[in-house]
């Protein structure tokens, strides 16, 4: 699988290189080497979102596969300083409710040039109460786009990432006990129906279910699933 052809390639993986190698201190991650696509159809990375390791997760990711992805963040991570200045050094491309249709003409048209594009439908890090049970409700903007660019959907799931840097709190560093998290890619889904809420709805059922799975997985692993992480 060659890389995908984006100015911050080379960044974004050289990060991943630490990433991957700084996750240690605070879980076992599990994450995949590997992804192909279809040169001839643009591709959406679509996932979950419980944590903000999950971005970390994903430029790791980008590493081990050899890949570069245009990751979409929420604006007001970019107010930062460095945070900012990293997230743009990787690609990132910033949204929210004010810039949205600029953010979805930037999807586009990196789409168009055979980009990954990274999106968590969620929308943002989703409480505990509003996951049912594992995952918030999808918005649509995922089927929009895809119906909007021909793009095939590549359902990912985070599991347990909370376990491993809780939502609103900093993540602990462990020499033992670590959680394993795991980072992983599903069957593509072609979301070419008409109703974008609908379509949005099967890459979250797609999820829940991997996100179930994992919970098996992992439990025959000797760590028993947690379905409240904060």
């Amino acid at each position: 699988m060659q890389p995908t052809p984006i100015a911050a390639e080379k960044q974004i993986q050289k990060d991943g290189k630490l990433l991957t190698f700084l996750m240690k201190a605070i879980a076992v991650a599990r994450i995949q080497d590997q992804i192909e696509v279809d040169p001839d159809r643009p591709t959406i990375i679509a996932g979950n979102h419980q944590s903000l390791l999950d971005i970390f997760m994903s430029v790791a990711f980008c590493y081990q596969a050899n890949v570069s992805c245009r990751l979409l963040v929420q604006a007001r991570y970019f107010d930062g300083k460095l945070t900012g200045r990293w997230l743009r050094r990787i690609g990132c491309i910033p949204i929210s409710k004010d810039n949205k249709e600029e953010a979805f003409a930037e999807v586009r048209a990196a789409l168009e040039r055979r980009e990954l594009v990274g999106i968590m439908p969620e929308g943002r890090l989703t409480k505990p109460e509003e996951r049912d049970p594992q995952v918030g409700p999808f918005r649509a903007g995922v089927a929009e786009l895809a119906r909007e660019t021909g793009a095939v959907v590549c359902p990912i799931t985070f599991h347990r990432t909370g376990l491993a840097w809780p939502r609103a709190k900093l993540p602990k560093i462990r020499f033992r006990h670590r959680p394993i998290v795991t980072m992983r890619l599903g069957d593509p889904v072609e979301l070419d129906g008409a109703d974008d809420h609908a379509n949005a709805k099967l890459l979250e059922i797609a999820i829940s279910k991997s996100l179930d799975d994992l919970d098996i997985e992992v439990a025959a692993m000797g760590q028993p699933p947690k379905r409240r992480i904060n």
